[in-house]
């Protein structure tokens, strides 16, 4: 008799999630179960979880720019929203250029270049900025810094105010000039910018044309850095802004993400109504076949035996192994290939970077989907200023057996999705939902939806019409 039960059990575990379309009661299945428009604050515009408003800690202030364009500061624990770009989010640096916005002081060595502190700067304050007039040819303005050896980006914010000249940059007294001229705009600022791995860097300025002027702001060399990061003030000391790393966050249902099985029986009743899940792969007279720990659900009391162990899920989606889609809107502030050889959890269900629903890995050009037991990746070769949407999927995607990919339209404008891999059936859970755990660059995260059901490619690539 129970061979014949767990048979007819087993055939119930073909039955697949309800396919969804864009047509129809399809576009209402468009509405996420979260969705968290990170472009003024942390709440969610829809949340059937009970995740509430999300919570930000960031030690000290950290500036930004508005939706007008001008430099903003952020007071500590505040986060930093742009109405069309997101919340920017970045590790910890320091500035250890002194004086970054007033080059009248003597930490600026001036050779034929005269210096005012008579400009409207980048935050919009007038008389903050200054100026630098050549007064021969070939001018230079720099500052040297005592500094270990190590990659030093040096960034600074640049205007032409009069002549046509050539505009150099340099990090190393000259041995190198970057010529900026034709970045320069008399009406907008322009951010120049090089990295460099050495010692004790010398950076700043050469024009080659007597009486030409440009305007200069927030100059700006992090240690141990290869891209630019958000403006630090610096006037006689160097100025750190410590990570954001973890933030922000949003508190968890128990087991939001996690599936939860009793005990394992081998003897006793199936209840009518509950699912269970088959944990035998081996015993006399057991039907494994390809559903060996996937979901079946009883039509009605049931006598198991010693041959027939199941245990209890009590937490599951659905009768299925918690399963859906997760989507994130990214834009990078950086390279990938800049990026150290560690993982950025850019979502993570455990406060750590082992259990991630969507993880970055830059210096390979992958991201990353990984459940604790196993992982997917799709590579992403990304350069500062690209934007993509990033969605991990995870459950029954083409049959009975739980599977998770991840995927990007990243230069495509189309999804591509990297190798299907074994899902185990829940993500580890923790008490928090947090982005930029361990986070190893600056970037902003506009939006992120999360569906308790698998959505097909059309359907993310629409997510926001």
């Amino acid at each position: 008799m129970t061979r014949i039960i767990i048979a007819i059990l087993i055939g119930l575990l073909t039955l697949s999630p309800a396919s969804f379309t864009l047509a129809g009661e399809g576009r209402r299945a468009f509405q996420a179960d979260i969705e968290i428009p990170l472009t003024n604050n942390l709440r969610p515009s829809i949340d059937r979880m009970s995740v509430g408003e999300g919570a930000f800690a960031r030690v000290g202030t950290a500036t930004y720019f508005d939706g007008d364009g001008v430099l903003q500061t952020a007071a500590e624990n505040v986060p930093r929203t742009h109405p069309t770009e997101g919340l920017t989010l970045e590790p910890a640096g320091t500035n250890i250029l002194l004086w970054c916005r007033d080059f009248t002081d003597v930490a600026w060595d001036k050779t034929n270049i005269t210096a005012a502190k008579t400009q409207t700067g980048i935050d919009g304050v007038i008389t903050s900025a200054s100026s630098l007039t050549a007064s021969a040819n070939d001018g230079t303005c720099l500052q040297t810094l005592v500094s270990l050896i190590d990659d030093h980006d040096f960034a600074v914010y640049v205007k032409r105010l009069t002549g046509t000249g050539d505009v150099f940059i340099t990090d190393d007294n000259g041995g190198n000039y970057t010529d900026i001229t034709a970045s320069l705009s008399t009406t907008a600022w322009y951010r120049a910018d090089i990295t460099r791995s050495q010692a004790n860097p010398i950076v700043g300025f050469k024009i080659a044309t007597d009486t030409d002027a440009i305007a200069v702001d927030f100059a700006q060399v992090e240690k141990g850095k290869k891209f630019p990061s958000m403006p630090k003030y610096t006037e006689g000391s160097e100025t750190a802004q410590l990570t954001e790393s973890g933030n922000p966050y949003w508190t968890l249902p128990a087991d939001l993400f996690a599936e939860t099985l009793d005990s394992e029986i081998a003897t006793g009743t199936l209840t009518l109504g509950n699912d269970y899940k088959i944990t035998a792969d081996t015993g006399d007279d057991f039907y494994t076949g390809s559903a060996v720990g996937e979901y079946f659900t009883s039509d009605g009391t049931e006598t198991c035996d010693a041959d027939s162990k199941v245990q209890e899920v009590t937490n599951s989606w659905n009768n299925l192994p918690p399963h859906g889609t997760v989507v994130l809107d990214i834009e990078y502030g950086y390279t990938y290939t800049d990026n150290p050889a560690v993982y950025n959890a850019l979502i993570t269900i455990d406060e750590t970077d082992s259990a991630n629903i969507i993880s970055d890995r830059g210096n390979y050009g992958r991201t990353y989907i990984w459940d604790m037991s196993d992982y997917g990746y799709v590579s992403i070769h990304y350069a500062s200023g690209d934007k993509a949407r990033i969605a991990s999927k995870f459950g029954y995607l083409d049959s009975n057996i739980s599977k998770m990919a991840i995927g990007s339209d990243h230069t495509t404008g189309s999804f591509v999705w990297g190798t299907e891999t074994d899902y185990s059936g829940s993500f580890t859970i923790g008490t928090y939902l947090a982005l930029a755990y361990n986070i190893q660059g600056p970037y902003k995260i506009k939006n992120i939806r999360i569906y308790k059901r698998i959505l097909s490619d059309a359907e993310i690539n629409h997510l926001g019409e």
